[in-house]
């Protein structure tokens, strides 16, 4: 690992299943996530995610976007 991709791990912190649960609400039948909470842009309870150009689903959560199935097996 080179030290540029040191740098910019240090300051991206690891989500916990309890930080993801503190804001988001997973149901894995539909497999749909909600925000638990106000945020910024979106109202409790709206679902979460769009499908970017990759074909992944993503969700913008903490600063970061991150996969919406690496969130679900998380969220697991």
């Amino acid at each position: 690992m080179d030290s540029e991709t040191c740098i910019q791990n240090r300051f991206r912190p690891q989500l916990s299943q309890a930080d993801l649960k503190e804001w988001l609400i997973y149901v894995p039948e539909t497999g749909i996530f909600r925000r638990r909470r106000d945020s910024s842009r979106s109202a409790a309870g709206t679902i979460c995610g769009h499908v970017a150009k990759s074909g992944y689903v993503t969700i913008h959560l903490l600063g970061r976007t991150r996969k919406a199935h690496q969130l679900a097996w998380l969220y697991m």
